[in-house]
């Protein structure tokens, strides 16, 4: 009678924790076996003490105890396969999702079984609905039954990241009555309508771990606007901001100035101003001052001039990565500023285009003909921090010896398609030359150096020097540069790029005898990925791009 109680017992057991499970039943049950595992151990040890009597005498409890113990087992290994099994297939079918749109998961996959839909919730979803397009004709506006599906669905929490295009102000209604966006970290509103009316919904959504917000290239977006919406505790959160637009008000950056929020920023793409590119200060230095968390600053076709760039940078020394791309100042600045104390943590410059103030070199395309041979010195001594630097462009002949003071260089692109415009070939061949023949860039693992007239010569320092020993990638690409060869003496005679990946040579013409001798050369042995002109030798060139 007892036994049958017993197992009642342990069958109504079964039942109720089906019904509840405690939301702390990992640590209880870790805690339990812990339990029941010492007494086992010591009834073990007691067990050999006794006699035969006790064995005879407890017969019927002693067959419960084993019974019990061998359906607690029985029961644990069915159990533990059959979570086993069905976190196998969970994990089967996540990496099956990461390959499906959004839609066939919604409308298909959740519909096909429990186990399907439970695995959904394990995703994150990066939603975009609308298009996104400068033209009215040509935009797709978000739907009300679009919005209100999403918001509405069961996997609106699962939203991480949610990119609205052409969206009216119905869209922004629904969005500021949803209570489920609690995961989403990264709003997209580029190119939208920001009205007064959608700044004011906006303002009353609820996303309190939005972290990244692109409000790039908006409309309507005037004044008031822009203080309604960057002092609302809707930016509380947010650590990075784009804001690269051409439509701003000439006032937003003492607008922002104004914001509390704003100095919490780790990373800032600032509003292109080119109307007024040399109108004086705009407010970018005492912006700029209290900014003392930025690691990334995109400062993009704007006048750095005599009265902003002495104290432009002094209270950035977060900074990592730094955009001053189609953007003026005197060059000798630009050299003071890749190796200022007030930077020590930049690894990142980007100055495409850029256009040195003093050099006069970037006005129409019919007058990018001269190249200024005004030399910058490096300060004696300097080593620069830089480990990717971005001249894509760029005239570099103003300061030939940069790359001497560089030595943590990993990336380097400095191709020019104006290059053809110089009319001092012989400088600007010179410059490169020099340039890439720095000891210093030992470190370098991807380096672009396409469209220079002078890449035959650069190829004979590339293809014998030993300081590119750790080049992983080669981008030399000549589409507006015709004649251009890579000789097969070169590339048989080479020992040094032993850690060359990709060779993309587009345009460059090579013999039938050069693209074997890529192939045979042991020194290219991890090379697998080529581009070159073979005089249509394509099944040479297939042995690597299969």
């Amino acid at each position: 009678m007892p036994k049958q109680n017993k197992k009642r017992k342990h069958a109504e057991t079964s039942s109720s924790k089906e019904e509840h499970v405690d939301e702390n039943i990992d640590g209880v049950l870790f805690n339990e076996m812990t339990s029941v595992n010492d007494q086992l151990l010591s009834l073990s040890k007691k067990v050999k003490l006794v006699g035969h009597h006790y064995f005879v005498n407890n017969s019927s409890m002693i067959d419960e105890f084993v019974g019990n113990i061998n359906e607690f087992l029985k029961d644990l290994d069915v159990h533990r396969r059959k979570v086993s099994s069905d976190q196998l297939n969970s994990d089967n079918l996540f990496h099956i999702y990461q390959f499906l749109d959004l839609p066939i998961l919604m409308n298909s996959c959740q519909l096909v079984s429990k186990t399907w839909r439970e695995t959904l919730k394990r995703l994150s979803f990066k939603v975009k609905l609308g298009s996104k397009s400068y033209t009215k004709r040509n935009s797709v506006k978000i739907g009300k039954e679009e919005i209100t599906s999403l918001l509405d669905g069961s996997f609106i929490k699962n939203v991480t990241s949610l990119s609205l295009f052409s969206a009216g102000v119905d869209t922004f209604q629904a969005l500021a009555s949803c209570k489920k966006l609690d995961n989403l970290t990264k709003l997209d509103l580029s190119s939208n309508n920001m009205g007064i009316q959608t700044v004011k919904n906006l303002k009353k959504c609820s996303i309190k771990n939005l972290t990244k917000l692109n409000l790039s290239g908006m409309r309507k977006f005037t004044e008031k606007e822009v203080k309604e919406l960057l002092n609302s505790s809707f930016m509380s959160s947010v650590k990075k901001l784009d804001l690269s637009s051409h439509d701003y008000p000439e006032t937003i950056l003492q607008i922002m100035s104004e914001s509390k929020y704003l100095n919490q920023l780790t990373h800032l793409k600032l509003p292109q101003h080119v109307q007024y590119l040399k109108k004086g200060d705009n407010g970018l230095v005492p912006f700029l001052k209290d900014k003392v968390n930025l690691e990334y600053l995109a400062i993009r076709n704007r006048s750095l001039n005599e009265s902003q760039y002495p104290n432009l940078f002094t209270s950035l020394t977060n900074i990592t990565s730094l955009d001053l791309s189609y953007g003026y100042m005197p060059n000798s600045e630009f050299v003071n500023l890749i190796f200022s104390p007030s930077l020590p943590k930049l690894t990142t410059l980007k100055a495409e285009r850029f256009n040195w103030t003093n050099a006069n070199i970037f006005k129409e395309r019919t007058q990018y003909t001269k190249e200024n041979s005004e030399v910058v010195q490096c300060p004696p001594n300097s080593q620069s921090s830089i480990t990717d630097l971005y001249l894509k462009n760029t005239y570099i002949s103003t300061f030939p010896s940069l790359t001497y003071h560089c030595p943590n260089l990993k990336r380097l692109t400095i191709s020019n398609s104006y290059a053809l415009d110089c009319e001092n070939k012989e400088l600007l061949k010179s410059t490169y030359v020099t340039f890439l023949s720095a000891p210093t860039l030992s470190n370098l693992e991807y380096l672009d150096i396409s469209d220079l007239t002078c890449l035959e010569s650069l190829f004979e320092i590339i293809f014998d020097s030993s300081v590119y020993s750790n080049l992983k990638e080669l981008i030399c690409k000549c589409s507006n540069v015709h004649g251009i060869k890579l000789y097969e003496n070169l590339v048989s005679k080479c020992t040094n790029l032993v850690n060359l990946r990709n060779f993309d040579a587009f345009a460059v013409s090579a013999s039938s005898e050069c693209v074997k001798a890529l192939q045979t050369n042991p020194t290219f042995a991890k090379l697998r990925k080529v581009r070159i002109n073979s005089y249509d030798h394509q099944e040479l060139l297939s042995y690597w791009n299969k």
